[in-house]
């Protein structure tokens, strides 16, 4: 897990809103300081001092988050110079000074919204507007500085960025997203495989660790596969594009474009059965949910009402 993630989890945590599987994962990545210090104990006895102020830390936090959250602002301030060596601590764990800057900031800078079991809109400062999928979070900052305009997102979501002279960054697993102004999905959920950047209108530029992988126009697709570091990039051609092995998390959100519905399922794997072959944007909504559900064993219903679908195991 990257450190911008890592971030949204532990905030995620100390709200109350993370998921069994998700507090597992940081109750053992707490518990791996025990291995990973070791270097710094073997250096100099400041930065085991460091460390060990970065267990307690971190264990206070996470088990007395509701405590905390009921500290003053002047108990807060004393404790300050504290939370300076145990988040340098982290930084020389984790290897990342855009960490320290994040982890440093003033506290109510930052901003974390959550879709539930619903989508949900979230207006950005600059005006740009973030369609968040069901389980998705974002993080940004409450007002952009600086010369780019970043956020962070876990799950999936569309993107509509107002043109602006800073770029506008999304951070997702490991791939940043650059552009200045347009109209993109982006999909990176925690347990799979992938990350699709599907591009609706104007331009964007993605890439990994500063390196460029894929420059995207508008009916473009990348597909990043997370294990092997592969990249895949198409055209939407004719109104048609071939899924390869694609999850139906993907294909159900590139319907959600095109159709105007929310789509959603009552057991999360569904959305993880996969599909290959082409999808044809004159088809109805119906014929191309008939095929893909055919295929994996799936009943869906439609409400032409609400605008929304559920998909269920037959």
């Amino acid at each position: 897990m990257d450190n911008d993630h890592l971030l949204i989890l532990i905030e995620k945590y100390l709200n109350g809103e993370a998921t069994a599987a998700e507090k597992k994962w940081l109750e053992n990545w707490y518990a791996s300081f025990d291995n990973s210090a070791d270097w710094l104990r073997e250096g100099t006895a400041a930065a085991a001092e460091i460390t060990a102020e970065l267990k307690q830390s971190l264990h206070g936090r996470l088990a007395g988050a509701a405590q905390l959250r009921a500290v003053n602002k002047q108990v807060f301030l004393l404790r300050r110079k504290r939370r300076l060596l145990w988040a340098a601590a982290i930084v020389m764990l984790l290897g990342s000074s855009a960490l320290l800057y994040r982890l440093l900031m003033p506290a109510g800078v930052m901003e974390t919204i959550v879709a539930g079991a619903v989508p949900r809109t979230v207006t950005l400062p600059d005006g740009s507007v973030a369609r968040l999928q069901e389980g998705s979070s974002i993080r940004y900052e409450k007002k952009f500085r600086g010369n780019q305009r970043e956020v962070f997102l876990e799950g999936g979501a569309q993107f509509d960025v107002t043109t602006h002279t800073h770029p506008f960054v999304v951070t997702s697993a490991q791939l940043s997203t650059r552009v200045l102004g347009t109209v993109f999905t982006i999909l990176a959920y925690p347990g799979t495989d992938s990350i699709s950047i599907t591009v609706l209108e104007g331009k964007v530029q993605v890439s990994k660790q500063r390196h460029i992988i894929g420059t995207l126009g508008a009916d473009d697709r990348l597909v990043y596969n997370i294990p092997t570091g592969a990249v895949a990039q198409y055209h939407i051609q004719n109104q048609e594009i071939q899924c390869n092995n694609q999850t139906l998390q993907e294909i159900m959100a590139l319907l959600e474009q095109w159709y105007g519905y929310t789509i959603q399922a009552n057991d999360t794997t569904i959305l993880q059965e996969r599909y290959t072959g082409s999808l044809n944007r004159n088809e109805t909504m119906e014929e191309m949910l008939t095929i893909l559900c055919e295929v994996n064993h799936i009943n869906y219903e439609v409400d032409k009402k609400n605008k929304r679908i559920v998909l269920t195991r037959k």
